[in-house]
């Protein structure tokens, strides 16, 4: 926008690598032809296009960035914390001091400074060697457990710091996989489109692009499905003030109506909205509820149900 609110710098690619910038503004051309043409007929043509139109102007916005990079440190919070209750550190090292194999690695390795070693004598020195090997992990056990665990909770606090990094790398990958680009593409072609046109307050647009509820009647980012059992079931896409694309699984759902429309997209956007006019009381009252919907892509309780 004029303001900068709605511009950054090399949003989806590096300087270094531009592949995800250029996959983009291919596309775009087509998006527009695909927009024009439905502002223009008033009419859905093609099923696969609209499901594009939605794949993509619902992940290539700042809001999901950051739900991404949220969610990112959640998992890994959580995993760390899952780890500790379950005890997966000491299954990894009971694993470890029953595996024979491993065992009989440490076993050559002591034997190597003997240099070469005919059969027999390898057999008895492996024989005397293996019990002792064994024993010595034995005695070592609670002192190998407490080293690991440090290990591992150091990775997985190194990992919590990056997460905004890795949720980065995972949102530029979007668009550079063709095959990520098709798993989006075949979640909203589940969905079955069609117009509506604006009766009581025009259309906003959000800067989350695509507003949805899921099968929960919660506000969600489109994402994806969360589980069998919770799934995206209503997405909202205005392309005019008087125009939305309005998709759903099942057409005997009830459809919001304008307001609350506008409602969920403003609560679902990052930093702000547009909007046909400049001052309403409708607009006074979506203004507030910039970036108000509480876990936008999951809540915290299903995702410590994991």
């Amino acid at each position: 926008s004029t303001t900068g609110i709605g511009a950054k710098r090399d949003f989806y690619s590096s300087t270094q690598d531009t592949r995800a910038d250029d996959n983009i503004t291919q596309a775009e051309s087509s998006l527009v032809q695909i927009i024009e043409q439905i502002i223009q007929k008033k009419q859905l043509d093609n099923s696969s296009n609209t499901a594009i139109l939605f794949s993509l102007l619902s992940i290539r916005t700042l809001k999901m960035r950051n739900a991404m990079a949220d969610l990112a440190a959640t998992m890994l919070a959580v995993l760390r914390e899952k780890s500790r209750k379950e005890g997966w550190t000491e299954q990894i090292v009971e694993k470890q001091i029953n595996d024979s194999a491993w065992i009989d690695a440490q076993i050559d390795e002591r034997l190597r400074i003997f240099g070469k070693i005919d059969r027999n004598n390898r057999a008895f020195l492996k024989a005397k060697l293996k019990p002792q090997i064994k024993k010595e992990l034995e005695l070592n056990r609670l002192k190998l457990l407490r080293d690991f665990n440090d290990l591992v909770q150091v990775a997985f606090f190194s990992l919590e710091a990056q997460a905004a990094e890795i949720a980065d790398k995972a949102f530029s990958t979007i668009f550079v996989e063709s095959s990520l680009l098709e798993k989006r593409n075949a979640l909203f072609e589940e969905f079955q489109f069609s117009l509506l046109e604006s009766s009581s307050e025009l259309f906003v647009l959000g800067d989350c692009a695509v507003a949805s509820l899921d099968s929960e009647g919660n506000p969600r980012l489109a994402l994806s499905n969360w589980s069998d059992d919770v799934v995206l079931k209503q997405v909202f896409l205005p392309i005019s003030p008087r125009i939305l694309i309005y998709g759903t699984r099942d057409s005997t759902s009830t459809i919001p109506n304008d307001a609350d429309i506008n409602k969920l997209s403003v609560a679902l956007s990052n930093r702000f909205f547009i909007s046909f006019d400049e001052s309403t009381p409708h607009i006074e009252e979506l203004k507030p509820l910039i970036c108000t919907a509480i876990a936008p892509i999951v809540s915290l309780e299903k995702v410590f149900n994991l």
